[in-house]
């Protein structure tokens, strides 16, 4: 990818609680990044799953593709049109049996830096702009989160957070990493072959 700048679209999946009596407490938690040289080409990618679905007259009152209510055929489609793009996934998994109990926003901060340096260094770009959804939308740690990733990047990264309906590129984003965590949280690997080819996954 011989680019000076390219976007991030971030995701994650799981939940950071460690209270694994607790039902609905995940094992793994996964943060996964899109990466592409243009936005546009995610954001037709999402606006030509919609142009099918009114084609064939289904029904998506929401206007969002989130991959948790979607059909399993709608995800696969989303799957193989990614991979007529130049886009990368980037997934970085954790399992939280093996941790010792973290502040939740410094661990996801740590982690989100962790995977934006094996983009880099993949890459080999000079500037990422990071287009993150974060499921804690409270603005202190909207702000703890950019001066994290500021301080670790500087001038190299842009942070723009938003909301999944706001963003399409996240809409993307979201199938990629819903599709991996049921790899690793139910062993459901029926995504695994058709992600591998454009994936790079790490474990913390």
């Amino acid at each position: 990818m011989p680019f000076r700048e390219i976007i991030a679209a971030q995701d994650e999946s799981g939940d950071l609680g460690f209270d694994f009596d607790k039902k609905g407490t995940s094992r793994f938690f996964c943060i996964t990044l899109v990466v592409s040289v243009e936005k546009r080409k995610l954001e037709k990618l999402v606006k030509r799953m919609f142009a099918d679905f009114a084609k064939q007259r289904i029904k998506h009152p929401h206007g969002v593709l989130h991959a948790y209510n979607e059909t399993d055929r709608t995800n696969h489609l989303m799957i193989r049109r990614l991979k007529d793009t130049d886009a990368k996934a980037f997934v970085i998994k954790v399992d939280k049996t093996k941790l010792i109990r973290r502040d939740i926003d410094e661990f996801y901060n740590d982690l989100t830096i962790m995977l934006l340096e094996k983009v880099f260094d993949v890459t080999g770009v000079e500037k990422v702009i990071l287009i993150a959804s974060r499921k804690d939308p409270k603005p202190e740690a909207v702000e703890r989160f950019k001066s994290s990733l500021a301080a670790a990047y500087g001038d190299s990264l842009e942070v723009i957070v938003k909301r999944p309906r706001e963003e399409k590129s996240l809409q993307v984003a979201d199938c990629i990493s819903w599709c991996l965590f049921r790899l690793y949280e139910n062993g459901d690997g029926s995504f695994y072959q058709e992600i591998e080819p454009i994936l790079h996954e790490y474990d913390y």
